[in-house]
């Protein structure tokens, strides 16, 4: 069907590319030899069962290998890809979403001043992402209740977070603003100096860079897919995925920190956010192609 609707539209690709080693692998290897032998090709890894490698053909090595390059959508994607394939294909890039350009327009920084006790959750209130292990470790950490923490969200678990507030006592500190327009998240970012969200399976997230270009202070988790963007005490902090005890004693190793030292670590969050514009990584793409 795919190679049909190009015939009839007169269209001969350059690119064959695909999201997902299962089911487009076989696709993308058979197009290009029974109707594109000049296309290059590229397939990128997301979160995928393993198991369906099973289904790439007889001798799934042997469709990696006829693949031009592999992108993969975080570096521990990349790892688990090799691991679980036992390749290491010879031509990779990584493949990032970006920040939208007109985000970094905006003017408002967050105020990096001590103590380090304005904090903010952006995502849904799903299993997961652990929404609940951040105020549980805000708790657990020596601020006492000395903080302000907005969740910026809803889901299944708000129930949860709300029987923490009261069991706490914190309804002053901890704030429940549910879903707002995409437009009004930085509002609320740039009142604070923390961005937290420890999830796990998080393939990628363009709040972790919208904060990162605002100066927040960002705490993401370890082995996620923040992995190889934030590097731990350089330009943000990353903790075991909801492990409430890990984020008391980052929180805690911020708040001992020199002034100096936590400007430094919020200049080079709005420096990588810089790098990864969506025009920069649409461009990475495309030449990581172009090149193999």
């Amino acid at each position: 069907k795919i190679a049909d609707y190009c015939k009839r539209i007169g269209f001969v690709p350059d690119v064959i590319t695909s999201h997902n080693f299962y089911p487009h692998l076989p696709m993308v290897n058979q197009l290009k030899e029974m109707y594109f032998p000049n296309a290059k090709t590229c397939v990128v890894v997301h979160k995928q069962v393993w198991k369906m490698l099973n289904y790439c053909g007889n001798d799934y090595k042997k469709e990696i290998a006829k693949v031009n390059i592999w992108g993969y959508r975080s570096l521990p994607l990349k790892r688990e890809f090799e691991e679980n394939t036992g390749v290491i294909p010879k031509n990779h890039f990584m493949c990032y979403s970006g920040i939208p350009i007109h985000f970094l327009d905006r003017k408002e920084y967050c105020d990096i001043v001590q103590p380090i006790n304005r904090y903010v959750y952006v995502g849904s209130f799903i299993r997961r992402k652990y929404p609940e292990k951040v105020l549980q470790g805000i708790l657990k950490s020596k601020l006492d209740k000395n903080f302000q923490l907005n969740y910026v969200g809803d889901g299944a678990n708000r129930g949860l977070i709300e029987k923490l507030i009261s069991a706490n006592g914190v309804e002053k500190q901890v704030k429940l603003h549910g879903f707002v327009d995409r437009e009004e998240v930085p509002n609320y970012i740039a009142q604070a100096q923390c961005f937290i969200m420890i999830s796990e399976e998080e393939t990628f997230g363009l709040v972790y860079l919208e904060a990162m270009s605002m100066g927040c202070i960002t705490i993401a988790s370890r082995n996620e897919g923040m992995e190889g963007i934030i590097e731990d005490g350089v330009n943000g902090f990353l903790c075991k995925a909801g492990d409430e005890l890990e984020l008391a004693e980052i929180i805690n190793r911020i708040n001992t920190m020199p002034i100096e030292k936590l400007l430094k670590i919020s200049g080079n969050a709005k420096a990588t956010a810089l790098k990864l514009t969506d025009k920069n990584v649409a461009e990475v793409y495309i030449k990581s192609i172009n090149k193999s």
